[in-house]
């Protein structure tokens, strides 16, 4: 679901680091969202989030995030298409 980097990097050394970690995937950059307005920083490290989401990936993210600070009153929702009625 993330990538991190060691330090507080911007965009374009995120993905430099990136590449040279994955080589020989040369989707790797469509991957990540990986702007420098993107990125996210904790602790000594720089982080990305994936593109690629699946119902299962929502669902784990979102339990991990409902267990961690529920105490926030953080909940989520089914997103719904236009037009859809769903």
């Amino acid at each position: 679901m993330f990538e991190a980097v060691d330090g507080q990097v911007d965009g374009a050394a995120f993905r430099a680091a990136l590449t040279r970690r994955r080589p020989n995937d040369p989707n790797i950059l469509r991957r990540y969202f990986s702007q420098d307005e993107q990125l996210f920083t904790t602790g000594a490290k720089t982080y990305a989030v994936t593109k690629q989401w699946t119902k299962t990936t929502m669902e784990a993210v979102m339990a991990g995030l409902s267990a961690k600070y529920g105490s926030l009153d953080l909940s989520y929702r089914v997103s719904e298409e236009p037009g859809s009625g769903v």
